[in-house]
C-alpha cells in the first residue's frame, strides 16, 4: 500500500509540472514571460518557481544588459560583472549553486532562495537581480510577465587621491581623521592617464579588474583578503595588489582563450585537486598537483579527451599505474 501511495504522489507531481531536485528542493515549472527594455526574451529553459520565488536564467537576463559571466565549474559558482563604457560604475557578484549567500560589490547579501542548476541552466531569484543590479521589475499579473528596465546609476561622492605609488585614485572613500582613504568603488590611473585598476575595496569583499593598455589583464575576487577566484591573462606569477601570490580556487586560460587549468592554487602554483587542459581546450589530466606538477592520484586523457590511464604520480612522473585503457 505504501508503495502504491508513493507512486501516486510521484505521478501527481509529474503531471502538475513540479520537479524535485537532487537536494529535495521542489521546483515548479512556470510559463512566466520576461521582457527586457520592452523586448520579450526567449529561453532554452523557462523561469521556475521555488517556495513562491520566481527564478530566471541568469546568463540570458544579465547579458541582455551587457553583463559578462564566468562559470566556475570547479566550485559550481558564477561570477558576473557589469560596467559601462567609461567605467564610471561597476557591479560584480559571486553566487554559488545551493548557497543563499552571495557576494555583491563589497557586501555580503543573503537571498530568500539559493540559485539552482536546473536542466543545465543557472537559475537565480529575479528579486536578487532587481535589488543588486539596479534594475526595475514590474510584474503584470494578467500577462504573467515581468518587465525589466535598467535604472540610472545613483550619483556617488568621489574623491581624487594621489597615492604613494604615483597613481591617481578616483572613487568612493572614507575619512580617517582629516585624510581620505579609498573605500568602495573606484579606479586608479597611471601618470600617463591610462586606467590600470577598477573595482571595489572593502573590509569583507574585494572585487577588481586590472588593465594593461586598456585591455583587461587580470580579474580577481577576494573575500576577507583571501583570493577566491583569479584570472591573470598575462603573468601567472605576479602578485595581486600587494596581497601576495594567488591562493585558493582559480582558473587560467591559454592565450587563445581556451581553459588551461582549473583548480586550487598555493602561492601561485597548481596544488591540490585540479584539471589541466591543452591549448585546444581538451582535458588531459584530472587529479592532484603539488608545486605545479602531477602528484598523487590522477587520471590521464589522450589528445581526444578519452581516458587513457589512472595512475599514482610523483613530481610529474608516473610512479605506478592503477588502471589503463
Amino acid at each position: 500500500m505504501k508503495k502504491f501511495i508513493t507512486i501516486m504522489i510521484a505521478t501527481i507531481i509529474a503531471v502538475s509540472g513540479i520537479n524535485v531536485s537532487a537536494d529535495n528542493v521542489l521546483i515548479k515549472d512556470t510559463t512566466a514571460k520576461v521582457y527586457v527594455n520592452g523586448n520579450l526574451l526567449t529561453f532554452d529553459q523557462n523561469p521556475i518557481e521555488i517556495n513562491d520565488n520566481l527564478l530566471v536564467p541568469m546568463r540570458k537576463i544579465l547579458e541582455a544588459f551587457g553583463a559578462e559571466l564566468i562559470w566556475d565549474d570547479y566550485n559550481q559558482a558564477v561570477l558576473t560583472t557589469l560596467y559601462n563604457e567609461d567605467k564610471t560604475f561597476f557591479r560584480g557578484a559571486l553566487l554559488s549553486i545551493g548557497s543563499k549567500t552571495a557576494y555583491v560589490n563589497d557586501k555580503t547579501v543573503e537571498m530568500n532562495v539559493a540559485p539552482v542548476l536546473y536542466m543545465g541552466t543557472t537559475m537565480i531569484p529575479l528579486r536578487f537581480i532587481a535589488e543588486n543590479f539596479n534594475l526595475k521589475v514590474d510584474w503584470n499579473e494578467q500577462e504573467n510577465a515581468a518587465y525589466i528596465t535598467k535604472l540610472e546609476e545613483p550619483a556617488r561622492q568621489e574623491e581624487k587621491i594621489l597615492q604613494s605609488d604615483g597613481t591617481l585614485y578616483i572613487g568612493e572613500f572614507k575619512m580617517i581623521g582629516d585624510v581620505p582613504f579609498p573605500d568602495g568603488f573606484g579606479r586608479t590611473y597611471s601618470s600617463d592617464g591610462s586606467l590600470n585598476f577598477m573595482g571595489y575595496t572593502g573590509e569583507s569583499v574585494y572585487y577588481y579588474y586590472f588593465f594593461s593598455n586598456n585591455f583587461v589583464s587580470e580579474i580577481g575576487f577576494a573575500i576577507k583578503g583571501e583570493l577566491y577566484y583569479g584570472i591573470d591573462f598575462f603573468d601567472y606569477s605576479k602578485t595581486i595588489n600587494g596581497m601576495g601570490y594567488m591562493n585558493g580556487p582559480a582558473t587560467f586560460f591559454w592565450e587563445n582563450g581556451n581553459m588551461q587549468y582549473q583548480g586550487n592554487l598555493t602561492n601561485g602554483a597548481f596544488e591540490g585537486a585540479g584539471k589541466s587542459y591543452d591549448e585546444n581546450g581538451t582535458l588531459r589530466y584530472d587529479g592532484n598537483f603539488k608545486y605545479g606538477l602531477y602528484n598523487g592520484l590522477g587520471k590521464l586523457y589522450d589528445e581526444n579527451g578519452n581516458w587513457s590511464m589512472t595512475a599514482y604520480f610523483v613530481d610529474g612522473k608516473v610512479q605506478s599505474i592503477i588502471n589503463q585503457a
